[in-house]
């Protein structure tokens, strides 16, 4: 990074920082936003931008780094961030919708996909790899800083470790920052610590929101990883039965399906976790059976959101999500009864196990 970026004059350098939107507030509708810290080249050092290319020297927000790699992720232009995309009244109709607002074009299309072949690089052959799916192609960089010392210089034993990153990685649906502040010395590297948390976001994105759906439905089967005793559990997520049914006779797989019509809203094992050949791979899926309406429903509450989804699969039921995390509340309630079919669970982070029964 130092070397590459003395390849551009200080001036364009800075440019290009600003560019991307370090030194400015992003325009987010979020009281308090800070503007992070470039200095100007009158405060520069002979050694200032070799080691602002590597990210010292410098302060920048998460929203900022965000931001920036959803430029690249876009193509090339910087957007303001959204919070709300639309306010809706109680009988869902839109009232007042937020569209997005491009700022600035700072990068050409082509360099944007260079810059995503890099990223993707990361994670396929460095430092990345434990960010990566198994049915889902991702790109991102890792991060590893010194924390500033308030007596000046850096600390050697105080890191931030960072990953960010963008899904899937060549038609980005989402970017994801993951940042650990002071993680313990032997994980302080990105690599080590926040890819594999963004690892587990997106797969809980794609197993609990239709977000990647077009691009789950359109993952090949590699004949070639089937071979073997043990070996990585194929992807089912958003297949329809015959869709999953083909896909297990191609990797020869003893396939159990929970329901006839519907989408694959969880399985058993979850994608990319090791099994063996003789063991079998449970779907669930999403379609409503013409009984539902005379069950009652059952109890989803204090459990994640996959195996809500399990158990009202189970029932004869359907979940719509909203929030994420564990299930706090459900409606209807557990023994009541839906006309629809479906189960709509309020989740939250952290929120804890009711007791049943």
């Amino acid at each position: 990074m130092a070397k590459a970026s003395l390849r551009l004059e200080p001036r364009e350098f800075l440019e290009f920082i600003r560019l991307f939107g370090f030194g400015s507030e992003t325009g987010i509708s979020l009281l308090g936003e800070s503007p992070g810290k470039v200095a100007s080249l009158d405060e520069w050092s002979e050694r200032s931008q070799i080691t602002m290319a590597f990210g010292q020297e410098i302060a920048v927000t998460p929203l900022q780094m965000a931001n920036a790699f959803a430029t690249v992720a876009n193509g090339g232009k910087l957007m303001v961030p959204r919070i709300v995309r639309a306010i809706v009244d109680q009988n869902t109709e839109v009232t007042e919708r937020f569209e997005p607002v491009r700022v600035r074009t700072v990068i050409s299309k082509k360099t944007s996909r260079r810059l995503k072949e890099y990223c993707r690089a990361v994670v396929e052959e460095g430092t990345g790899s434990k960010a990566g799916l198994e049915f889902l192609r991702v790109a991102g960089k890792t991060g590893t800083a010194q924390k500033a010392s308030p007596k000046g210089g850096y600390h050697r034993k105080k890191f931030v470790a960072s990953f960010v990153g963008f899904a899937p990685d060549e038609d980005p649906a989402i970017v994801c920052l993951v940042t650990l502040d002071e993680p313990n010395f032997s994980n302080r590297f990105g690599g080590v610590s926040a890819a594999p948390v963004f690892a587990r976001i997106t797969e809980a994105i794609a197993s609990s929101s239709h977000v990647f759906d077009d691009v789950l439905t359109r993952v090949l089967v590699d004949e070639a990883a089937a071979p073997g005793p043990i070996f990585k559990t194929p992807n089912f997520l958003r297949m329809d039965r015959e869709a999953a049914m083909e896909r297990a006779r191609a990797f020869d797989l003893n396939l159990f399906c929970r329901g006839d019509v519907g989408e694959v809203v969880s399985q058993e094992p979850d994608p990319g976790v090791a099994m063996g050949r003789d063991e079998v791979v449970r779907v669930y899926l999403s379609g409503t059976p013409s009984d539902a309406k005379s069950k009652t429903t059952p109890d989803l509450r204090g459990l994640p959101i996959r195996l809500a989804k399990r158990r009202a699969v189970g029932a004869g039921f359907r979940c719509k999500v909203v929030g994420s995390g564990i299930v706090e509340r459900q409606s209807p309630k557990p023994g009541g009864v839906t006309k629809t079919g479906v189960i709509k669970i309020y989740c939250r982070s952290g929120a804890l196990r009711q007791k049943t029964g």
